[in-house]
């Protein structure tokens, strides 16, 4: 796409999207375009929905990938085009309303209990035990982490949106025990192989997997935790583990929480 990729990625950038979802949102816009070997300017929304009928009826592709390829090409049409006929009758995907599979606190524990690294094991237990995506968990910095008021700071999450959420007695408890062990150094609490920028989150997603190859569980689990217990009323440890979105009720609070030591 060339010029067009520039301005479509640079229109991301200033809407404030994820960089995960600018990605996404580039790649499927690529995937499209190449799909018919013209320039999206020559393109129309009769190719818009053969194209989509291709993905459904040939490819098979499930709702969640066909709803990311209405919204990248919804996009590419309407704010870096500025062709939003193009799209307008191009209706969004119905998404089925599933439940997510549950861990027992057992299988929790025992799933962590095959993850080797102290580092790792400490993201995967922040995730888990304060509802974070797993990229929130991997990009907390150090000041985040408050021990006074018993919350963590998470900054720019889902919609570039700030907000807190509780840290549990046994969290702290984790998190302490990693701090002395690795004593990470840099503003990142869980930082990468490369010097300033924190661990990436397909390096999580890697142990994860194995991690729940060796439990031998049969369920379809990823490193987005679901957590039943009200932030506002329980500092318990959580017990369950979904295999779907974060679905942790958290709570914003206006003070700013001082940077804990």
């Amino acid at each position: 796409m060339g010029t067009i990729r520039d301005k479509m990625r640079d229109d991301l950038d200033l809407r404030g999207f994820a960089s995960t979802t600018k990605k996404e949102y580039l790649q499927r816009a690529q995937n499209f375009v190449a799909y018919y070997h013209r320039p999206p300017t020559e393109l129309g929304e009769r190719e818009v929905r053969e194209f989509l009928l291709y993905l459904v009826n040939e490819k098979k592709t499930g709702s969640a990938t066909q709803h990311m390829y209405v919204a990248a090409i919804k996009f590419l049409y309407t704010t870096t085009l500025a062709r939003p006929e193009v799209v307008v009758n191009i209706p969004w995907p119905k998404r089925p309303q599933t439940v997510p599979d549950i861990l027992t606190g057992e299988e929790v524990e025992l799933l962590f209990q095959q993850i080797e690294s102290i580092k790792h094991r400490a993201i995967l237990m922040t995730a888990y035990g304060a509802g974070l995506r797993i990229s929130e968990a991997c990009s907390l910095q150090t000041s985040d982490i408050d021990s006074k008021r018993m919350l963590i700071h998470v900054h720019e999450g889902k919609r570039s949106k700030d907000r807190y959420v509780m840290l549990s007695e046994r969290l702290l408890e984790v998190l302490r025990t990693y701090w002395k062990v690795v004593r990470p150094s840099g503003p990142f609490l869980f930082p990468g192989a490369i010097p300033g920028r924190s661990i990436t989150t397909g390096a999580v997603q890697r142990v994860l997997h194995q991690a729940v190859v060796q439990c031998h569980f049969t369920k379809r689990i990823t490193a987005h935790p679901c957590v039943t217990a009200s932030p506002r009323t329980s500092s318990r440890w959580p017990r369950t583990f979904a295999s779907s979105r974060s679905c942790l009720a958290t709570r914003r609070f206006n003070p700013r929480p001082d940077t804990p030591r």
